[in-house]
């Protein structure tokens, strides 16, 4: 019982305070931390929680729904489409904030690991606060507002990496730390690559299988508690390999983001997630002094002072190298100040292991109010702001961007006209994927074999031709991985030879002779790679004979090999392709600035006023010049939608139009009902017949004319003319004097819709 009084009083608190917050125009995650120190062991005289450490574990389960959250909004097409550019610009980014708060680190006489951690905590911006604040601000149709965006979807890339990088840190310094990495930041790097690949690659070669199979056979019910499993056991797993509980769910929400089934799952576990969210960062508001806030407010107060000015200066600079203008960077810059949940995590890693204070708690919530309160009055003055620093940069500066933006513009055009990268960059790709996905399986191979061997011994079930049988079908997928390769590399080795000698009988002859060089300096690689992460030790003469007997498996199965690995990439490629694209992936960047168009994303809110409403009936192209070229729904995407589509709570629309008149269309489609009117609608409408008199002035024109929702919010259901029954009549439909109209409406809004027709 005093876990459930605990749990209850932290739920309780942290949603009183989160609506407070939430009111003040805070984030309310800055409530729940609020929450958690009002109702923890430091600030009243006897804490209101009973037992802490029960409710620290339950948090764990926030953690992994958080990063699974993370994941779904992180899907492999959606990288593809923010484009290079903006992958560079979010490692500059990332690399620039590092760096300088590592030297603050060090000017303040924290040692490595702590300096690693404070470096850590302030790379991330909080997406949830800039995602609230651009749309509170009516911004998020902006460019550099989406680019601003982008960089938080990346960034979330960057905390999995830095968590890995953290446990590393922890165990070279001696420390706890998860599982038994060992060798280095970067062994533990190269592992990190091969295990996400291994994952991400298997995942989506058959978890949409097992969702379509799930699908089928269960209830709603039952597809939450499976999905549900199914992220605390790939949490567990990558635990058990050595990396934080927190990769394997974001993991997992990248390869559920691919597949048809996200906005379900989503919509199904998203309650669960804000209860444990809400359970952990309480939970870390419990361990945070109110004295400790005291002591180190300076503290506070400077490193924010700090914080704020590097991450604009950082953030300007990323943009400014890869070729964005002065005023776009600063304006972008602006928009990534907020720190936000990610540094609650990296703190809570860094206390729980012992190698920082627990003042850093302090320094992470504290930076993170002071951002949050901050950042809002940047984004409102970033106009000014970056017109001042666009006017008054130096010459020498204006002439140096304009010579290095045609630098880049001068490279990419180069890069596009040579054969040799057109020719080899999709090799290039498929090599490095092929190289890491050998490594996971050579990696971890052991790691599996012992867990289905614990799991054979539980079940009783002792095969003893079990091994064998495991070791030939690993075996089998690294023949065929190696096989991948040798084909790849001897593609590449073909193209640079005939690159590097075009002309002459000299060239012509040295090029087998280059050829052979390539293939067999890569042959050396890849055998030293196989040798050092070879899962079982071997000597030299071992080694030899397994690597004689692959090749003789190999020449006997050439041919089915090939066949086998053709299939498998056919299968990946599709699954990496997902449903159809969006047309905002296909739409380049030099088509919109031609055309001074732009594309929006708009999502309907649930009391929408459009709700329920035909594409025709809005008039979206009379009023703003704005088409709807696609809507996505439950994961579905309808693209070219006609006139009579209806628009229901919860879609995402793809608007195209001019930049000015993006802006009003979408305050217009975002534009929400009273909150009583919605209440009342849900609660008191009903069905009624309603008569179209002979005088009515609606007789003789069409639905979409009349606009009937948009004017009286009543939703015509069906027409009876003449004893035949039309229902959900298309906007084209003509009203006559005498049509029986079956509505959906509240009683007061029947009377006035009656008294809207009667109008002569």
């Amino acid at each position: 019982m005093d876990l459930l009084q605990d749990f209850a009083i932290v739920l309780v608190t942290a949603g009183v305070a989160g609506l407070l917050f939430r009111r003040l125009g805070l984030s309310a995650i800055v409530g729940y931390l609020i929450a958690g120190m009002i109702i923890g062991p430091h600030t009243l005289p006897s804490a209101l929680v009973t037992n802490e450490e029960s409710v620290r574990q339950l948090s764990e389960f926030g953690l992994v729904f958080l990063m699974f959250f993370v994941g779904l909004e992180l899907s492999l097409s959606r990288i593809r489409t923010l484009g290079f550019s903006l992958v560079w610009a979010t490692a500059l980014l990332s690399w620039l904030v590092f760096n300088l708060c590592q030297f603050f680190a060090y000017m303040m006489g924290w040692n490595a690991t702590a300096g690693f951690v404070f470096a850590s905590m302030f790379v991330v911006s909080s997406s949830a606060i800039i995602s609230k604040m651009l749309l509170e601000s009516r911004l998020s149709h902006e460019r550099y507002a989406q680019n601003a965006l982008g960089i938080t979807i990346l960034e979330d890339v960057v905390v999995i990496i830095l968590l890995t990088l953290l446990a590393s840190q922890i165990q070279l310094g001696g420390m706890e730390g998860h599982g038994d990495l060992g060798g280095g930041p970067a062994r533990t790097l190269g592992l990190f690559a091969g295990f996400v690949t291994l994952t991400v690659v298997v995942g989506i070669l058959f978890l949409p299988k097992i969702l379509t199979r799930f699908n089928r056979a269960a209830d709603m019910d039952l597809k939450v508690i499976i999905v549900s499993g199914l992220v605390f056991s790939i949490a567990v797993a990558t635990d058990r390999v050595g990396f934080s509980p927190a990769l394997g769910a974001f993991l997992f929400g990248v390869i559920v983001s691919g597949t048809a089934f996200k906005h379900k799952i989503e919509k199904a576990l998203v309650g669960t997630q804000d209860i444990f969210s809400a359970v952990f960062f309480a939970s870390i508001g419990m361990m945070i002094d109110v004295r400790t806030v005291h002591q180190h407010l300076w503290l506070v107060l400077g490193i924010t002072a700090f914080v704020v000015p590097v991450r604009i200066f950082a953030g300007a600079a990323s943009f400014l190298l890869t070729g964005s203008e002065l005023k776009t960077a600063v304006r972008t810059a602006l928009i990534l100040t907020p720190i936000g949940e990610f540094s609650y995590i990296l703190a809570k890693e860094g206390v729980d292991a012992g190698v920082v204070p627990e003042y850093f708690y302090v320094i992470a919530v504290g930076v993170s109010i002071l951002t949050s309160i901050i950042a809002p009055l940047l984004v409102k003055y970033a106009e000014p702001i970056a017109g001042f620093a666009a006017g008054h940069q130096p010459r020498f500066l204006r002439k140096f961007l304009g010579a290095y933006q045609l630098w880049l513009q001068e490279l990419a055009r180069k890069q596009e006209a040579t054969v040799w990268w057109k020719l080899t960059s999709h090799r290039l790709g498929q090599l490095s994927l092929e190289l890491l996905l050998l490594a996971g399986v050579l990696v971890y191979s052991v790691t599996l074999r012992d867990f289905l061997h614990h799991l054979l011994v539980n079940l009783n079930l002792d095969f003893s031709f079990s091994p064998y049988v495991y070791w030939a079908i690993v075996g089998v997928v690294c023949l065929l991985l190696l096989v991948a390769i040798w084909r790849n590399l001897g593609a590449l080795s073909l193209i640079y030879a005939q690159t590097v000698t075009v002309s002459g009988a000299q060239d012509r002859r040295l090029r087998p002779v280059i050829e052979l060089a390539i293939q067999a300096v890569g042959t050396v690689a890849l055998c030293w790679m196989v040798w050092m992460l070879f899962p079982v030790p071997l000597g030299v003469w071992p080694f030899l004979i397994v690597s004689g007997a692959t090749l003789v498996f190999g020449a006997l199965f050439w041919r089915k090999l090939i066949r086998w690995y053709s299939h498998l990439q056919y299968s990946l490629n599709q699954a990496l392709a997902g449903n159809s694209p969006s047309l905002s992936s296909m739409v380049t960047p030099q088509q919109t600035e031609f055309w001074h168009a732009q594309l929006a994303e708009v999502f309907l809110p649930d009391q929408a006023v459009c709700r329920l409403q035909t594409i025709a009936a809005l008039g979206l192209r009379s009023r703003y010049g704005c088409a709807i070229v696609e809507i996505e729904r439950h994961g579905e995407l309808l693209t070219n939608p006609s006139p009579d589509t209806l628009l229901f709570p919860g879609d995402k629309l793809l608007l195209f139009g001019a930049t000015d008149q993006i802006k009003p269309a979408v305050e217009f489609l975002q534009a929400e009902d009273e909150p009583d009117d919605a209440n009342e609608v849900i609660s008191e409408s009903k069905l009624a017949t309603v008569a179209v008199p002979p005088e009515s002035k609606r007789a003789g024109h069409s639905l979409a004319d009349l606009r009937i929702f948009a004017q009286t919010g009543v939703q015509v259901l069906g027409i009876e003319r003449d004893h035949q029954a039309t229902l959900n009549p298309a906007a084209n439909h003509q009203l006559k004097a005498g049509d029986q109209l079956l509505i959906l409406a509240t009683a007061a809004q029947a009377g006035k819709f009656r008294q809207w027709l009667s109008e002569a």
